[in-house]
């Protein structure tokens, strides 16, 4: 048996170095993602003074270059989901935050609608609205397509629509609600 001294095998080679050649900025376009402000070639500089809805419009490429006929924007704040309480996290965002995510699920958990905060029912979730909603506005169950005349015509009144994503095969929203 010879004696050897083990040695480490190499390190691979560090990767080679990326080249941007899709595409050079010109001095006109700005892209600064701490302040979440992307204008490139002008693209939706007519959101500026949204930032999100900016970056939303340039990231779907949606009204890129004018100005939609039409464009109602209300701002939320955002709240960080704990687990897997999606539903009930996007509830109490849209209650600014009156009642909390924690508070939603115990009484979720308490009416047997969840176990750990999944909502596999929008039904259930419509019940938790109903009953944590402190103020005059109306709350509405909608089952069916949302490319509606109904459903446009209550976002153009100034709804919000909160659609539950379904654990289905065809991952089609079939039922929603609106406050």
């Amino acid at each position: 048996m010879s004696e050897s001294a083990s040695v480490s095998p190499f390190p691979p080679p560090p990767p080679p170095a990326i080249t941007n050649s899709c595409r050079t900025f010109s001095e006109k376009d700005s892209v600064t993602i701490a302040a979440v402000r992307i204008t490139t070639n002008d693209e939706c500089s007519w959101a500026t003074d949204y930032p999100d809805l900016q970056k939303g419009c340039f990231l779907s490429r949606v009204c890129q270059y004018t100005q939609p006929k039409r464009c109602q924007y209300t701002i939320i704040s955002s709240i960080l989901q704990i687990g897997p309480t999606c539903g009930l996290t996007a509830l109490s965002m849209l209650l600014n935050g009156q009642t909390t995510a924690t508070e939603l699920l115990a009484d979720a958990s308490t009416q047997k609608y969840t176990k750990n905060g999944e909502m596999f029912s929008a039904l259930y979730l419509f019940e938790l609205v109903k009953k944590h909603i402190n103020s005059p506005l109306e709350c509405q169950f909608h089952e069916g397509s949302l490319d509606c005349d109904k459903i446009k015509d209550q976002l153009y009144a100034g709804a919000c629509l909160l659609v539950p994503y379904p654990f289905s095969n065809n991952i089609l929203p079939t039922y929603s609600f609106m406050l």
